[in-house]
């Protein structure tokens, strides 16, 4: 008889360890929410494009069409699309231009004459790269430029 006493015994130990294991997974799981955005693809396409992040902003975090941003509605059956595509612009080859990213610049320019790291309350790090003649580019926390001055 002691033989299924300690069985019974385990059994409780193993259904009370279980229940303290689901209640810790229950009380410590992180909460997770996020807003969802449908966008039209920038490629013209026209087909649905979901992110994490407003229309308005593309994926280096730079400012795209302010007038695309719509959260997508949970559950929606009749999706409203709005066209985000916008004209290509032809750019000389040999100039820099946004979205290029700094070795690119640097095969394009050669090195800057200086460079200023910045990191700005409201995002990542910024690199200044000034060059002789006073063109300056600007390139984002990815080394991507998205500011030019002549």
């Amino acid at each position: 008889m002691p033989h299924t006493t300690v069985r019974s015994a385990l059994r409780q130990r193993a259904r009370a360890l279980a229940a303290l294991l689901a209640l810790q997974a229950l009380l410590f799981a992180p909460c997770a929410a996020a807003d969802i955005y449908k966008c039209v693809a920038k490629d013209g396409s026209g087909a649905p494009l979901f992110q994490n992040f407003p229309c308005s902003i593309d994926s280096l975090g730079l400012p795209s069409n302010p007038s695309a941003a719509q959260p997508a509605a949970a559950g929606s059956q009749n999706p409203t699309t709005q066209s985000t595509a916008t004209p290509a612009i032809a750019v000389k080859a040999s100039e820099p231009h946004v979205g290029m990213s700094g070795d690119e610049v640097r095969a394009l320019l050669g090195d800057p004459e200086t460079i200023e790291e910045d990191e700005p309350a409201h995002g990542g790090r910024i690199s200044t790269w000034r060059y002789a003649g006073g063109r300056t580019l600007q390139l984002d926390q990815k080394q991507r430029v998205f500011s030019i001055q002549e």
